[in-house]
């Protein structure tokens, strides 16, 4: 797979519902690194084929490799949504860990990939909790109405 043409790059470049996406056939690692401990909730893929957001996967700690949940093989269409953005289709599975992990960074492993299950991503979220960043806005907002 030529990977200036479907490398990483797709994964972060906010077009999650059409254009490129970044393919696998070699049961690939993906690192994400938050930059900072982060209150991971759930991830979320968006795959051009619904194979695509199929696959078995482990979810670890970037810097430990220390298991955090084994996502099994989705087996039914449940928490899939579609959508098409012009002659683009796109579908999404939101992954809900079974409980919220403080973290800095993720590595996931995708499993049971071959040339006959390409895994082909247009992007990757995290849904992290912005607890922090709203107490900041809150008590700005709050030292505001003192004045």
């Amino acid at each position: 797979i030529n990977c200036e043409e479907f490398g990483v790059d797709h994964l972060a470049d906010d077009k999650w519902s059409w254009g490129g996406y970044w393919s696998s056939y070699k049961n690939p690692e993906l690192y994400i690194d938050f930059g900072k401990k982060r209150k991971v909730k759930s991830i979320i893929l968006y795959g051009i084929n619904v194979r695509s957001v199929l696959f078995e996967m482990e979810v670890c700690d970037i810097f430990t490799d220390e298991l955090i949940e084994t996502i099994p093989y989705g087996k039914t269409l449940e928490n899939i949504s579609y959508i098409t953005t012009g002659n683009y289709e796109t579908y999404i599975r939101k992954i809900e860990l079974s409980e919220e992990v403080d973290i800095e960074g993720i590595k996931i492993k995708f499993k049971g990939t071959d040339r006959k299950k390409v895994l082909a991503l247009r992007e990757i979220q995290c849904e992290i909790s912005m607890d922090e960043e709203f107490e900041i806005i809150q008590n700005w907002i709050m030292a505001k109405e003192d004045l």
